[in-house]
């Protein structure tokens, strides 16, 4: 929670800035750790996180990417993820 919360306070302070960070090292060593990766980046994305050290292929992450971009208002009109569950993204 500190990663997270130091995320809103930063891009409060800096207007403009963008922020990325390495997943994995929140779940290093966990078992299953991508439903820990993917815990997070749905947290993350609305405090402020704009990119992340991912694996592409995992679905359920770019399916959750999409999703969490919608309420966090970055999403206008839901069009990416209409464009997403068009395409069978969220399938995964």
């Amino acid at each position: 929670m500190a990663f997270i919360n130091t995320i809103k306070r930063i891009v409060a302070a800096v207007p403009g800035i963008h922020t990325a960070c390495g997943l994995s090292n929140i779940s290093y060593g966990l078992p299953a750790s991508k439903f820990m990766n993917q815990a997070f980046m749905t947290m993350a994305i609305p405090r402020g996180l704009d990119g992340a050290l991912i694996n592409p292929l995992d679905q359920r992450m770019m399916a959750a990417i999409v999703a969490v971009e919608a309420p966090a208002g970055r999403d206008s009109f839901c069009m990416n993820y209409l464009k997403a569950f068009r395409a069978g993204i969220l399938e995964g």
